[in-house]
């Protein structure tokens, strides 16, 4: 048999083609489904508005200034959003450090520092405790910039956590001494001695207690106790038995004008508290 269709042109001109009989159950079928579908729809569920199957997500309603309810989409933020903002030198001093804290915090553990890794773990004030070594690691060198730069540097997570191990480690590995402690674990193992200048003395030893006296003052000032503890609890350790004297330019407590005096290794360097601005009740206040 033959399906006829017509299609009516602008001229009246049909056509008539002939199907296969499986295209023409085909049409039937899918005739069938489309007329069920309308029967459903209209006939069996007349109640159903359009839109209705169309599923809103259940977001928390807003007003518009006309205090007119209206859908908003729940406000996100982004990691990049949330994470506080860091200066460049303390992104790169962060990534530096953590390539060299490994063995820093190994040789502590361990009793003896042999490796050349002091502003990496335990940063000074450039000017103060930095010197010609430092200067050179990064630009602007590796110590701190400034009494400020050193709050920065504990509002960075990684660098607070590694600064605080390093705290712990040297406070114990100072713990197994009764005299020149700070010597015995930062500069014997370099052939210095406990009374001397420049890298001839203890000048690791006045770095560390320069670094550990600057950031009691920056965590005095952002209330962070479990820093201001550490600091404190390393700071015992410098009894007045270690005496350095800065050298010439470049080394470190080095002053342009001023005559280089023997620096008694004794509590907190008074000198970076003067810098910073804190006074030495504020410290052991906390």
């Amino acid at each position: 048999s033959e399906v006829e269709s017509f299609m009516a042109g602008s001229a009246g001109v049909s056509y008539r083609c002939q199907c296969p009989t499986y295209l023409k159950v085909i049409s039937v079928v899918c005739a069938s489904l489309g007329l069920l579908a309308v029967l459903w729809r209209y006939v069996l569920h007349p109640e159903r508005e359009p839109g209705d199957d169309v599923v809103i997500p259940d977001w928390p309603a807003a007003k518009n200034p006309q205090g007119v309810p209206s859908l908003s989409l729940p406000m996100t933020t982004t990691p990049w959003q949330q994470a506080p903002h860091f200066s460049s030198r303390i992104l790169e001093m962060s990534a530096k450090a953590a390539n060299e804290r490994p063995e820093a915090l190994q040789e502590l553990r361990d009793g003896q520092k042999h490796g050349h890794w002091i502003w990496w773990v335990f940063p000074a004030l450039r000017d103060w405790g930095g010197d010609m070594n430092s200067a050179v690691q990064m630009n602007g060198g590796a110590d701190m910039a400034s009494c400020e730069e050193a709050e920065e540097y504990l509002r960075m997570p990684e660098l607070r956590a590694g600064y605080v191990e390093a705290l712990s480690l040297a406070d114990a590995a100072m713990g197994r001494h009764q005299q020149h402690a700070s010597y015995q674990v930062f500069d014997a193992g370099f052939g210095r001695q406990p009374q001397g200048a420049w890298h001839w003395g203890p000048v690791d030893s006045f770095k560390v207690r320069a670094s550990a006296t600057l950031f009691a003052t920056a965590a005095s000032k952002a209330d962070d106790r479990e820093v201001l503890a550490g600091c404190l609890q390393v700071l015992q350790h410098f009894t007045g038995d270690c005496v350095y004297t800065p050298g010439a330019e470049g080394s470190a407590g080095y002053v342009a004008g001023v005559d280089s005096q023997p620096i008694a290794l004794q509590g907190p360097d008074l000198e970076v508290l003067r810098r910073c601005g804190v006074d030495l009740e504020r410290i052991f206040a906390g």
